[in-house]
């Protein structure tokens, strides 16, 4: 293995993280760990984001993804070594990273196009998640928050909390609602009726919930009605209630 100067080290930090180094590389790497207090803690800490993102993309393999890698691994041309080679010398036909590592590349990266945008879709919705529920909080503890409060046939009832141009729609002990049916939010401003987003669906309807509406200005109404799964652009059935802002 030729030498690797001191330029070079630091662009296997990434594969040395995730355990992609060979024998000689990786002693290379350590020895220049021990020296390099600032390498140390950036590799600490791409260990840790590997772990979360492992954590958030712990899905089944889509079977699609399992065609995709085997019809790469089909098409990539492997080398093998020669008895008694080196495993280094006898892979490398080029100058640099062997023609096994670029396949091994290719590989990976048809598993981190799936995995990869996977795991980034799930974090999205997770932080988008936390955004929603403290802006809500926020809403809700705010002193200087109006409240209105609409009783339902059957012992439910609906509030509207609004703050500062938000508004939070709670529902509670609504009725259940068909697996292929919805509650939608709309905000009524004048004759414009736009929607504010969608509730709970099926069973999940009947209980306790809560959705962020952006934009409520005083004068507005908030509705809930019924919409088939995944919404309407405007409502299809007469809303179960309306609050007032």
């Amino acid at each position: 293995m030729a030498p690797i100067d001191g330029a070079d080290v630091h662009t296997l930090m990434g594969a040395y993280a995730l355990d992609a180094l060979d024998d000689d590389e990786r002693g290379a790497f350590e020895r220049h760990l021990g020296e390099c207090e600032p390498c140390r803690e950036e590799v600490a800490g791409l260990r840790r984001t590997a772990v979360r993102l492992a954590d958030v993309a712990a899905e089944a393999t889509p079977p699609r993804l399992r065609r995709q890698v085997l019809q790469q691994i089909a098409v990539t041309h492997q080398v093998r070594n020669a008895p008694g080679t080196p495993q280094r010398e006898a892979a490398a036909s080029t100058p640099g990273r062997s023609r096994g590592w670029l396949a091994a590349a290719a590989v990976l990266a048809v598993i981190c196009a799936g995995l990869g945008g996977l795991a980034w879709s799930q974090y999205r919705a997770a932080e988008d998640a936390r955004s929603t529920s403290q802006a809500i909080t926020r809403i809700l503890a705010d002193p200087d928050a109006r409240t209105v409060t609409r009783s339902l046939p059957g012992g439910g009832n609906a509030r509207v909390v609004v703050a500062d141009g938000r508004a939070v729609l709670a529902g509670d002990a609504l009725p259940a609602l068909p697996d292929d049916r919805t509650y939608q939010l709309w905000t009524i401003r004048g004759p414009q009726i736009t929607s504010a987003g969608l509730g709970p669906s099926g069973t999940d309807a009947g209980g306790s919930w809560s959705r962020l509406v952006d934009g409520v200005r005083p004068g507005d109404v908030v509705a809930v009605s019924v919409e088939p799964s995944g919404g309407s652009k405007q409502p299809t059935t007469t809303p179960v209630v309306t609050l007032a802002v």
